[in-house]
C-alpha cells in the first residue's frame, strides 16, 4: 500500500507527468459475456477515474 500512496501523491501533484505501465490479469472460472456483469463491473472502475489517455487492451483465450 506504501507504494500506491507514493505514486498516488506524486501524480496528484501540480503539473506533474509521466507514463505508468499497469498489467492486471483477471481469470474467470466461468463463461464470461462481453455484455455480462463481469466486464460492466470492470468498466465501472475504470470510469470512475478518467485519464487523458489510456491504453486498454484485452487478450481472451479459451
Amino acid at each position: 500500500m506504501s507504494f500506491f500512496n507514493t505514486i498516488n501523491s506524486l501524480l496528484n501533484s501540480p503539473n506533474a507527468q509521466g507514463t505508468i505501465n499497469l498489467k492486471l490479469l483477471f481469470e474467470f472460472k466461468d463463461i464470461v459475456k462481453f455484455d455480462g456483469t463481469e466486464i460492466n463491473m470492470i468498466h465501472q472502475a475504470l470510469s470512475r477515474n478518467p485519464v487523458e489517455r489510456l491504453n486498454l487492451m484485452t487478450k481472451v483465450q479459451y
